[in-house]
């Protein structure tokens, strides 16, 4: 499945307006079954009419400072009819925006570039093709427990889900892929003290024109030493240019709360998909 950044913008676009309309739609409703009240306020006291069918006002009803449910029903319905004035004028841009919306996909994209950019792509992605690239990660390899569907091995189902969504969307993706980044220590002499680190982030996805994201689960935060480590492991990551929302995504789950698949998917067509 190979989705383009307008392809996903269109179905954004299309799941807004969905909601904006069901959302208008109930409190059209509401508004339709409750008599439109006026709110006005003099001599320190706030009071109200309603208008008939034809906008005529009717009698002026005073409320008294302990009726707090009258004021709180008329606000409401004039604060519902603000909205939905709004949830008007968006769905009217929503609806403009989707005719204006451009579909594409990879091959479309490929044909507006020139026959080198083409080639140089294709040769890229064969290097890719059949391959199966497991973890880099010389440690703890007893760990790597769980199969994905392309043979690669993970060390937790959590893992395994990420992989795989990730995986429906036809993105390259290394796993614990080695990254060498470059270390800065303060010395007791004051000096500073430069080293090279190597380090395996959780997934690495190399985009069609080389961009690369890194993407951590982190799984533990409840264990201090296991925050500790993300912590330095996050450090490390900002000292090299890699940071959210720049190149860095970070998602967590736990024992009580497990890897919400629908929200990975927002993440991915909200802050990988437009970058192809």
């Amino acid at each position: 499945m190979n989705q383009g950044g307008n392809y996903m913008l269109k179905n954004i676009l299309k799941e807004e307006l969905e909601r904006e309309m069901t959302q208008l739609e109930k409190i059209s409703t509401y508004l339709g079954a409750n008599p439109e009240a006026v709110l006005s306020y003099a001599k320190d006291c706030f009071y109200y009419y309603l208008k008939d069918e034809n906008g005529v006002a009717g009698k002026r009803h005073y409320i008294r400072r302990t009726d707090t449910e009258t004021l709180r029903q008329i606000t409401s319905l004039r604060y519902l009819k603000a909205k939905a004035e709004l949830l008007e004028h968006n769905i009217n841009v929503l609806r403009k925006a989707l005719k204006k919306a451009v579909d594409y996909d990879d091959p479309a994209i490929l044909a507006k570039l020139p026959n080198t950019y083409t080639s140089a792509i294709a040769q890229m992605r064969s290097n890719l093709e059949g391959k199966v690239f497991q973890s880099e990660d010389p440690k703890h390899r007893d760990g790597l427990i769980v199969t994905t569907s392309t043979g690669v091995k993970v060390r937790t189902k959590g893992e395994l889900a990420l992989f795989e969504t990730l995986n429906d969307y036809d993105l390259n993706i290394f796993y614990e892929k080695k990254l060498v980044l470059i270390e800065r220590e303060l010395q007791p002499d004051g000096s500073i003290l430069v080293k090279e680190v190597d380090v395996y982030p959780d997934f690495t996805i190399v985009l069609p024109d080389g961009t690369i994201i890194y993407w951590e689960l982190c799984g533990m935060f409840d264990k201090p030493y296991y925050r500790e480590k993300q912590f330095r492991k996050f450090k490390l990551y900002y000292e090299n240019g890699i940071y959210m929302p720049k190149n860095l995504i970070v998602t967590m789950e736990d024992k009580d709360k497990p890897l919400d698949i629908q929200a990975i998917r927002r993440i991915i067509e909200s802050q990988i998909l437009p970058l192809m």
